[in-house]
């Protein structure tokens, strides 16, 4: 078994995505140039060119949001607004390839109107844009919702894309950020908002004038920010339970999933000691503990795994997939885990979920629902990660997390166990 799972991880090495870093510096230093030469050309042809009236009557509707599986997830409510204010329109989704399998899920949009762009390597990702917007341009959008705070690959493509209404976040009386004079709607964005609030925002600034800046002056009913319940089906139910039973756990066995991090954004994470400090409590209870997470996870699952021999801890990390994932988390007792993609998957299913956060604050980006429990210790240099730094802190050291216990964690897991 371990030379399977070995085999399925060694097979994903050279299909990593490219660092955030390498993206952080295209997208400042490729990304500032662009939007300048674009943004000239943009201001020329609104002089000397005259552009038909479409009309108000919308037919294609582009929402772009490439990274960030758990933003995408908190964006559901906005697309709800959409999709009921445009029943007939057809809505399209750009988004990295990782991404795509999460639309299963939320059933809002067909996976066929998922356009995917793979960021493995500058060439597949220069590739793939190309592809996108070649597709995109035949289609002859109407309105573009542009989900990202301030990445200016989102913006450039939102111009080379076309469309009558483009509406984003915009800087206003900031400094830096520069994204070009695309946007026609552009909306201020509020770091005090929830995101899901502010994405909600850019729904209802396209319904407004242009001239009306900056938008926008409403309030966000907050009963209609809702996520939909994921229901796994039977046949997925199996296939878990057949993972599951090869690996020891039987039906009637209760089990916990650990995410611990997956060292992409190690300022993220909880400390590997006070995963292992938990996980002995709970086995005496005689619960299992599975890990999972994604196949970058894997070297610290062998560290956490190492503690444990034949005691019940299931490394699960880098061999599942997402359907397979969610439906685990919808047959555990409960879920811990960083600030992640995983955290929002764990919010479409009825299962406790209890989410670290630290670098960045749960009043912006914390899974929506009532099943998340929120540990934060508020220290007063926290959230150092914001849209404003594209979330790169100077921090070496994660205090903001170190300072949340193993004990107290463990009494608010007590609880549901």
């Amino acid at each position: 078994m371990n030379r399977e799972k070995e085999t399925i991880r060694s097979t994903h090495r050279s299909r990593l995505p490219m660092s955030l870093d390498t993206m952080r510096y295209l997208d400042r230093w490729a990304g500032v140039f662009l939007c300048f030469v674009l943004s000239v050309i943009n201001t020329l042809v609104k002089l000397f060119l005259t552009r038909k009236n479409k009309g108000s009557y919308i037919k294609k509707i582009l929402i772009i949001k490439l990274s960030e599986m758990g933003t995408i997830i908190l964006s559901y409510p906005f697309i709800r607004f959409v999709r009921d204010e445009y029943p007939k329109a057809d809505i399209f989704f750009l988004t990295f390839k990782e991404n795509a399998p999460v639309f299963d899920f939320l059933n809002i949009i067909s996976r066929k109107d998922i356009i995917t762009i793979r960021n493995e390597s500058i060439g597949l990702f220069i590739v793939d844009v190309f592809y996108a917007i070649k597709r995109l341009r035949k289609e002859k959008i109407d309105i573009i919702f542009d989900l990202e705070l301030f990445s200016r690959i989102s913006a450039l493509l939102a111009f080379t894309i076309g469309g009558s209404r483009k509406v984003g976040f915009y800087n206003y009386c900031n400094e830096g950020l520069y994204r070009g004079n695309f946007l026609t709607h552009k909306v201020p964005y509020n770091p005090a908002l929830h995101i899901s609030e502010s994405f909600s925002a850019l729904y209802l600034a396209s319904k407004e004038s242009k001239n009306i800046l900056p938008c926008i002056k409403r309030k966000i009913d907050k009963k209609r920010v809702i996520l939909p319940d994921f229901i796994p089906s039977s046949e997925m139910k199996i296939k878990i339970w057949d993972k599951l039973n090869i690996r020891g756990i039987k039906e009637n066995d209760k089990f916990v999933v650990f995410n611990l991090g997956n060292g992409v954004i190690p300022l993220r994470e909880w400390p590997l000691e006070n995963f292992i400090s938990i996980a002995k409590k709970i086995l005496v209870k005689n619960y299992k503990v599975i890990i999972t997470g994604t196949k970058t996870a894997c070297k610290k699952s062998q560290l956490f795994m190492e503690s444990f021999v034949d005691s019940g801890c299931i490394d699960f990390s880098g061999i599942t997939t997402l359907p397979e994932i969610i439906t685990l988390l919808s047959l555990s007792t409960l879920v811990l885990t960083e600030d992640c993609g995983l955290a929002h998957l764990g919010s479409l299913v009825n299962t406790k979920v209890f989410v670290f956060f630290g670098p960045e604050t749960p009043r912006v980006y914390s899974p929506l629902g009532e099943n998340t429990r929120v540990f934060y210790a508020n220290l007063l240099c926290s959230p150092c990660f914001s849209a404003f730094n594209h979330r790169k802190s100077a921090c070496k050291i994660n205090q903001c997390l170190k300072a949340i216990t193993a004990d107290e964690v463990y009494q608010a897991l007590e609880e549901h166990l």
